[in-house]
């Protein structure tokens, strides 16, 4: 599925570390990015380049909108995986990181339809949820992926 192209702005941190993986912060489902860089600032200490995907600011309109959806995030995923590879190095792992609408991304990354369409998906070894979605859906098609409730303390 592809829809018009939309540039995004993503800030790269510790790309010294971008050997060891890539820590992507998606984001939830508002421009509002509070939370991400508080996620963010807390996994930049354990030795792993870091992105932070600002992916609502050109979309968002409002809140439970079309606008604004959990594929179009993990789409912005995919594209940071691939230009990061691109610019610098492929990275050994990719680890998502995502709150509210960013978790139903990391659960689309699990999808085996989506991880065959988009080769980048299959770098992404952990991810981190924090929303009480990953608790009411055992049935999702994740596949061997950690998943953390994480909460902001």
């Amino acid at each position: 599925n592809k829809g018009k192209d939309q540039k995004v702005r993503v800030e790269l941190r510790n790309l010294e570390s971008i050997s060891n993986g890539l820590i992507i912060v998606v984001p939830s489902s508002t421009p509002n990015m509070d939370d991400e860089l508080y996620y963010e600032k807390q996994v930049s200490k354990h030795g792993y380049a870091t992105a932070i995907v600002y992916g609502a600011e050109p979309r968002y309109q409002k809140k439970f909108t079309g606008s604004y959806t959990s594929s179009m995030i993990l789409y912005d995923a995919v594209a940071t995986i691939d230009e990061v590879s691109k610019q610098f190095t492929k990275p050994k792992e990719v680890i998502l990181i995502g709150s509210s609408t960013g978790t139903l991304a990391i659960f689309k990354a699990g999808w085996q339809d989506l991880r065959n369409k988009y080769p980048a998906i299959n770098l992404i070894k952990k991810a981190i949820g924090n929303d009480s979605y990953i608790k009411e859906r055992p049935g999702s098609k994740i596949r061997q992926h950690s998943l953390l409730n994480i909460r902001k303390k």
